[in-house]
């Protein structure tokens, strides 16, 4: 396998998920009752203590919180964005926006956080899209405008866009408010956290002894989304917290490596864009794509790539909108995306739109 395992925790990062799931009441038991059983399901039993364990380092890091803490509720009480399972919060952006996988020192993380927002503001780069827990940038000619307006192009509620809008506009200000709340809470997980050791023990040789490697497994889920991770020196942390998630940075110049950030609870049997076929589920999707717009933009992908600035000139349409566009068809996993040359280039996935309407089939044949 020619992906190195690091055991040490990515301690700014957990922290921010830990408090996320602790200010929202997500538990970690109530995953057994979401999970969807698939051919490589582990024994209940193993996955049951592990997300005791979990729950457990929760509970005892968090014992002496009020989730209801104005500065808590502030930065990372969840705000539902209208779209499938997707619900945001201000620490997740500033975090994982800008948090590199490389360093797991809290400070030194902080630190590039400042530097790397500054540098984005520094080369003109704008937000394009963003998604559960990072926004995603650009430098692509044809910003919708000043920070205010690029925020308004995103797919997020009212109030919430103002929330970010005054967070980013004091960045340094706002990170620093941030950090108060995280450090003396980062110190206590980096010794509770230790518990859970033996997780990462049955995780790194699982990982080891699978015969379809991280690259591979991501390679299925997200296919040339991160085809540019091949060929170059790959480093994986396993997560506790984002237990379910997968975080991924892609080296994009030669001898640049790659950085995973795989959280506990993924194996090779998981399908992380998999959707629950739901009448509330299958009709918010029909609703996304009742779009006519939406229609003509999977048209037009399916028989070319295409960037969101050129888009917007070839089909004359208003380069907010078709930034929205995009990241609703790419959220549902209808598109497909490719990084180069600093942009984001898209294409339509009919494997996925298949999916989906045989899901739509099987639901009325129930």
């Amino acid at each position: 396998m020619n992906v190195e395992i690091v055991r040490e925790p990515f301690i700014l990062l957990e922290t921010v998920e830990m408090l996320y799931k602790f200010v929202n009441g997500v538990s970690f038991r109530s995953i057994l009752t979401q999970r969807r059983p698939t051919a490589e399901t582990e024994p209940d039993e193993r996955l049951v203590r592990r997300l005791e364990q979990l729950q457990s380092i929760m509970e005892e890091t968090c014992k002496d919180l009020d989730p209801q803490d104005a500065g808590l509720q502030r930065f990372f009480a969840g705000v539902e964005t209208g779209e499938k399972d997707r619900t945001v919060c201000l620490a997740r952006f500033m975090i994982c926006s800008f948090c590199f996988l490389e360093n797991t020192d809290l400070e030194e993380s902080i630190d590039h956080i400042r530097k790397t927002w500054h540098k984005l503001q520094n080369n003109g780069s704008w937000i394009n899209h963003c998604s559960s827990v990072r926004l995603r940038f650009s430098d692509d000619p044809g910003s919708p405008g000043d920070l205010l307006d690029q925020i308004c192009a995103l797919r997020l509620p009212a109030g919430f866009q103002l929330e970010l809008y005054q967070t980013l506009r004091r960045f340094d200000q706002s990170l620093e408010e941030l950090m108060e709340i995280i450090r003396p809470v980062a110190e206590r997980l980096r010794q509770t956290i230790r518990q859970g050791d033996w997780i990462l023990d049955e995780l790194e040789a699982y990982w080891q002894d699978s015969e379809e490697t991280p690259l591979e497994f991501l390679s299925r889920l997200f296919g040339d989304e991160v085809a540019g991770m091949s060929g170059k020196k790959t480093t994986m942390a396993i997560s506790l917290m984002y237990s379910n998630m997968v975080i991924y940075e892609i080296g994009e110049n030669d001898g640049e490596q790659n950085y995973i950030y795989m959280g506990c609870n993924v194996n090779t049997g998981s399908t992380l864009r998999s959707r629950e076929s739901s009448f509330e589920n299958v009709s918010a999707v029909l609703k996304a794509l009742s779009d006519k717009k939406r229609l003509e933009i999977l048209s037009r992908l399916n028989k070319e790539r295409s960037y969101c600035h050129e888009l917007s000139e070839t089909m004359n349409a208003d380069q907010g909108n078709m930034s929205r566009n995009l990241s609703i068809l790419y959220n549902y996993g209808f598109l497909r995306m490719e990084r180069e040359a600093q942009r984001n280039y898209y294409h339509t996935d009919l494997d996925a739109i298949r999916t989906f309407l045989r899901q739509v089939e099987e639901l009325l044949s129930r």
